[in-house]
């Protein structure tokens, strides 16, 4: 809980998402945890149709880094 509102403060902060925009080269809208499980639910949801999506989502989040 501690980690996620510290992540959360420093997305809040403009000077941070500048930086994230610089070193990523875009203007990618940056969502919090619960929101990008929302957003991977919606795209399971969509796009159960197609095995290929489907198999690709398991893997990006199979992925470890």
């Amino acid at each position: 809980e501690t980690l996620r509102k510290a992540v959360n403060a420093g997305l809040d902060d403009p000077e941070a998402r500048r930086t994230l925009q610089a070193v990523f080269k875009s203007d990618y809208e940056i969502v919090d945890g619960p929101g990008s499980q929302s957003v991977i639910e919606k795209l399971r949801n969509e796009y159960t149709g197609d095995p290929r999506i489907g198999q690709r989502l398991k893997q990006f989040m199979a992925t470890k880094k």
